[in-house]
């Protein structure tokens, strides 16, 4: 899931990057080369890109918290034996936070 956001992340930031680069062209254009229609839609273009870019940011964010939750951590090492703590006694160190 990580890998797939990552992927819809960067395709997006192309596309971004690719109509920004038409807009501001569109922009420089002498008034009448193009409509301004035209001008208006490759400017909402890359309002719609820079939203979407947004969105996957946070659906990667997303999937690397989600990623976190599939590691299981032991509070203890070693092997398992004969009980040497009981229930609820205060051992060892925390679990390592997930590091984002």
């Amino acid at each position: 899931m990580l890998n797939n956001s990552l992927a819809t992340l960067a395709g997006d930031q192309a596309t971004y990057a690719n109509d920004r680069v038409t807009a501001e062209r569109n922009q420089l254009l002498p008034v009448g080369s193009v409509s301004q229609q035209t001008v208006d839609n490759s400017d909402a273009t890359v309002r719609t890109d820079a939203a979407k870019v947004k969105a996957d940011q946070a659906s990667v964010q997303s999937a690397r918290i989600n990623l976190c939750y599939t590691k299981v951590v032991s509070l203890i090492d070693g092997i398992a034996s004969q009980q040497q703590v009981t229930e609820g006694a205060i051992v060892g160190r925390a679990a390592p936070a997930c590091r984002l």
